[in-house]
């Protein structure tokens, strides 16, 4: 297709404008975080986490192989959102913390 532009499928789509390798990329991208969810800290927690992670990676598989991405910027925001809550979640459960701290950066907490 000369004048590429979608096919109205995300995994087509980037099999064309990508190449095999790109297509590789997209589907090792949506295995993640349900390779981080069963790899977190088996508690109370995990099923929470692993059942986020499969809704999360089954929605965006199911949006861009059925065109029904509204928008791709929308998309991809909410997908590397949630993304990163599931790691900050992974990562919390492994540490044992219980409550949130402010990070350092730079500034002193307040006395």
């Amino acid at each position: 297709m000369p004048p590429y532009r979608h096919l109205h499928n995300e995994f087509i789509s980037t099999a064309v404008g990508r190449g095999v390798i790109g297509l590789i990329a997209l589907i090792a991208l949506l295995a993640a975080p349900i390779l981080i969810a069963m790899e977190s800290a088996r508690d109370d927690r995990r099923s929470d986490r692993v059942a986020f992670a499969i809704l999360l990676s089954g929605c965006y598989t199911l949006f861009g192989l059925t065109n029904l991405l509204f928008s791709h910027d929308h998309t991809n925001t909410v997908f590397v959102s949630c993304y990163l809550i599931l790691v900050a979640a992974a990562h919390q459960s492994r540490v044992g913390l219980t409550r949130f701290d402010r990070p350092f950066l730079g500034i002193p907490p307040r006395a």
